[in-house]
């Protein structure tokens, strides 16, 4: 007999499931006002650009050396593209200013910044991009709970010997093989998220468990976390062993959440007592109804290992072997800034809480969900409609553009026609074709008047008639307004004229 139990996760303080993917500077758009991180297609983001930028754009990208990443950078700084927008923490937009203002000969410093700069991505539905929760996450949080419960059951002798937690498993589950292990009877499921989930880039910082003058050794790391206040839904599928199995003690629900809320209700009031002793104050709320549940990367050594069993590897100074303890010295916390100041914003990681999906919960979410997915489809209908205006757009230009050169073609071939023409010309007919230029100069056509007699009878007349009307059109054909000269000029035509 199967039993299908609907869950939901609350995420209670920042979470990150790593997914071995990272946020490539090609990718992403920063945005300094705001602080946020806008992930988007390059392809389409680099068909938006106009010819200059696509082909500056794919100059530095080719390069593929340390400076290029950081003329990538700012290549990008200051543009808006449409995409999935991630939240920053200030440090890292402090961070990213200071980059960006590396000088580009200096290879080093440009090494060494990029190196910490890596952002890593949390789990990630590939569809819509918004994260999840793997089931293999839950269920080994539950396994890890339920073992510690066993062990407080069975009250095996503590040990604190690195090699003696090989057969551990094996003694609390009665042996340990696939056939006596309870946990090849429950499914989990991928929680998926139940409408917008929010995301932020946050540094994770490494923090003595006790006041030193010496910072811990841990380098800070750039993650994409899970915010608190998200919510997943997932199924957990709890089977009855047959008679004729090896399992003596199957997992029912009601063990489930007795082992959750017993084990990692322990493990925060641990956690909340040593970051008391650093000024760090207790900073998450859970429901009591619910099942507490840690999950995901900087979890606590811990909350992920069988207490009285423990074995944690502390690691010392460089080229000094690392050594074995029942508890960890440091913690791995969420924190605003690389080098944090205040210990009092830092937040641990992977706190959620695991509660039963009743009807008014599955409707709720429902309404979420469906609200969150028309949302979504008009974001991507309005963007549908915005490239395919820019691609619209780009014909346009493109057309234009071809039309404006084939009109300097045009023009090109016709100036040279009339430059064929004109040297073809002879020189009264030159003088003529002058003439009816509108754009003629007055010191032309003096010099042309001054021509008149070297002109054959012939094409006399048609230049004098042309000389003639531009005086006219410029008011210096009448003599009573002439001086001396032109009126000279003026008799000069008529008598050619016979007038």
């Amino acid at each position: 007999m199967k039993e299908y139990v609907p869950y939901y996760i609350n995420v209670l303080s920042p979470v990150h499931i790593g997914c071995d993917e990272v946020y490539e500077p090609m990718g992403f758009l920063v945005n300094e006002q705001q602080q946020t991180l806008t992930v988007f297609d390059p392809v389409r983001f680099i068909s938006s650009l106009d010819d200059k930028d696509q082909q500056r754009f794919m100059a530095i990208s080719s390069r593929g050396d340390l400076s290029s990443i950081l003329e990538i950078y700012q290549f990008l700084q200051g543009r808006n593209h449409p995409g999935r927008t991630i939240d920053l923490c200030q440090g890292f937009v402090k961070r990213y200013r200071t980059t960006l203002s590396i000088p580009k000969t200096d290879q080093r410093k440009i090494q060494q910044d990029l190196n910490q700069f890596k952002i890593e991505r949390t789990s990630f539905l590939a569809g819509d991009q918004r994260p999840y929760i793997p089931g293999s996450s839950v269920k080994g949080s539950i396994r890890t709970a339920y073992l510690n419960m066993m062990n407080k059951e069975k009250k095996l002798a503590e040990v604190n010997v690195h090699s003696a937690n090989k057969n551990l498993e094996k003694k609390l589950l009665d042996g340990g093989s696939f056939e006596t292990d309870p946990f090849r009877l429950v499914k989990v499921s991928d929680f998926h998220p139940v409408g917008d989930i929010r995301t932020k880039i946050v540094f994770a910082v490494n923090e003595k468990k006790k006041e030193s003058i010496h910072d811990a050794r841990g380098p800070y790391q750039v993650l994409e976390t899970i915010l608190p206040g998200a919510v997943f839904e997932g199924i957990i599928t709890l089977e009855e062993p047959l008679k004729q199995s090896n399992i003596k003690r199957s997992l029912t629900k009601e063990i489930l959440l007795e082992c959750l809320s017993t084990f990692y209700g322990s493990e925060n009031q641990r956690e909340d007592q040593e970051l008391a002793t650093i000024n760090i104050p207790p900073n998450i709320s859970f429901d009591t109804s619910n099942a507490k549940l840690r999950i995901g990367r900087h979890s606590g050594a811990e909350s992920i290992t069988i207490e009285g069993h423990r074995s944690i590897k502390i690691m010392g100074k460089k080229g000094v072997t690392p050594r074995y303890e029942k508890n960890a010295t440091t913690f791995w916390l969420s924190s605003e800034e690389a080098k944090p100041s205040d210990k009092k914003s830092l937040r641990p990681f992977g706190w959620c809480e695991l509660a039963g999906l009743i009807k008014e919960d599955r409707e709720r979410f429902k309404e979420i969900e469906v609200t969150f997915q028309k949302q979504l489809s008009e974001e991507k209908q309005a963007q549908k409609d915005a490239r395919e205006r820019h691609a619209n757009e780009l014909k346009r230009q493109e057309e234009l553009k071809k039309e404006k050169e084939a009109e300097e073609q045009r023009q090109r071939e016709a100036a040279e026609r009339r430059k064929a023409e004109w040297e073809a010309m002879s020189q009264e007919d030159r003088a003529l074709a002058e003439l009816n230029e509108p754009d003629i100069s007055e010191n032309r056509v003096i010099e042309i008047f001054k021509q008149l007699e070297a002109f054959p009878e012939e094409k006399r007349t048609d230049i004098a008639i042309g000389i003639k009307k531009y005086w006219e059109a410029i008011d210096k054909w009448s003599t009573k307004k002439c001086s001396k000269k032109q009126k000279e000029k003026i008799r000069k035509i008529k008598s050619i004229l016979g007038e």
